[in-house]
């Protein structure tokens, strides 16, 4: 008959277990996306979305970007109560932990997304006239 894993896990030195337990602990912490974070603090949409100012489609587009500006993601974090500390690793060297493009006073602050009007599009080229047409009144 096989072992099971509590088994294996009591088998080996304690030390070892330690180590396991606290790894499988970050792991557990870890989220692969912005929304599984959000449903992980039992937040909706709804709620981060008047947060932020927002409205909940934009956070729903929000959740699905695969790159964002790091200040939007600051400033989401926030709004779920937490900070984003950004760390760079090194293979050669020990974490590097960058603070000043994170923290609010570098970036501005939004209630309202920014609404840059879109240029006016005619049904056809032949709507428009000319840019050499002279008009007359």
């Amino acid at each position: 008959m096989g072992r099971n894993l509590d088994d294996i896990m009591n088998a080996l030195p304690a030390k070892r277990q330690a180590k396991i337990r606290g790894r499988t602990a970050q792991l557990k912490s870890e989220y692969e996306t912005l929304q599984a974070l959000r449903k992980a603090l039992n937040v909706t949409q709804e709620q981060l979305a008047a947060d932020l100012g927002l409205r909940q489609a934009n956070i729903s587009r929000l959740e699905k970007k695969r790159d964002m500006l790091l200040s939007t993601l600051a400033r989401t974090i926030r709004a779920l109560g937490g900070k984003l500390d950004l760390t760079v690793t090194f293979e050669d060297r020990p974490p590097v932990s960058i603070t000043k493009i994170t923290e609010p006073e570098s970036f501005v602050q939004l209630k309202s997304p920014i609404r840059v009007p879109r240029a006016r599009r005619h049904a056809s080229p032949k709507a428009r006239p000319p840019r050499h047409a002279v008009r007359t009144a």
